[in-house]
């Protein structure tokens, strides 16, 4: 059968689409997705130490043919962002790991399992594989489980971190990096907006650059120190009190009370 995609069909109550037969990241799995990702070779200790599954997707009697790859994301220990080493054909990206209403698949923040929460600083990306890249290179990294969301309830763990947003080098990853910033500040000690340029030169060349996974791919150590110099270059996201009020009241409408404080 031909599972949707939409995130929104999982809220839903029609639908439900689970994560059954669920075990520990099989060498077999790995190996296949290690060939269909050729530039995305996370070490297998990677993949467990964010709490890795594989396992089936199914709907009602339905199960998908191919096994799929589960990393845990939010903090309700029940939705899944999923891979497929098939090309993603047809199973959908996020599921739940019960079929229990109470455990309906609400999206969160990918990489809380290995997250230290003492940390003070903490980059935030966009998606599974840049949140892999950075965390594999020593990084301490929340990923986003799409560029456009980020909900308040997810910030607390920022709080007192000086926190640099490291989104894909397009048109969506600025402009959600700065949409974004406006939340965190209300959060976090500080926060910073990290724009990667649209090329690198790296050894006599110049070298296309979409997102932070690209930059590691050239070289690690020459990868860090542009992260270094990207951070030292970065300027404090600092949002009017004034504008805030009003980004609030033009989202939900004119009928909204004006009365919000607003505390640095």
């Amino acid at each position: 059968m031909a599972y949707t995609t939409s995130p929104e069909s999982l809220k839903g109550r029609k639908k439900r689409y689970v994560l059954t037969d669920a075990i520990p990241l099989a060498d077999t799995l790995y190996k296949k997705f290690r060939e269909f990702f050729p530039t995305k070779s996370y070490k297998k200790e990677t993949l467990a130490a964010h709490g890795c599954l594989q396992g089936q997707c199914s709907h009602g009697d339905a199960k998908s043919s191919k096994p799929v790859i589960a990393f845990p994301m939010g903090a309700d220990g029940h939705s899944y962002h999923c891979v497929n080493y098939t090309e993603y054909p047809e199973e959908p990206r996020f599921l739940t790991a019960s079929s229990d209403p109470k455990h309906s698949s609400e999206l969160g923040l990918l990489g809380l399992k290995p997250f230290n929460s003492s940390a003070k600083t903490a980059f935030l990306t966009e998606g599974i594989w840049d949140m892999l890249t950075m965390y594999e290179n020593g990084y301490h990294v929340l990923g986003l489980p799409g560029v456009n969301n980020l909900q308040p309830e997810w910030c607390d763990i920022f709080k007192d971190k000086a926190v640099y947003v490291l989104f894909d080098n397009d048109k969506p990853g600025h402009d959600y990096a700065l949409k974004h910033s406006k939340l965190l500040v209300q959060h976090a000690a500080a926060v910073y907006v990290l724009r990667l340029p649209p090329s690198v030169p790296y050894k006599n060349k110049d070298h296309s650059i979409k997102d932070v996974s690209d930059l590691f791919a050239l070289d690690t150590k020459f990868a860090e120190e542009f992260l270094k110099g990207l951070a030292a270059a970065a300027e404090l996201v600092v949002v009017d009190p004034e504008q805030m009020i009003a980004d609030i009241v033009a989202s939900r409408g004119n009928n909204i009370q004006k009365s919000i404080a607003v505390t640095g």
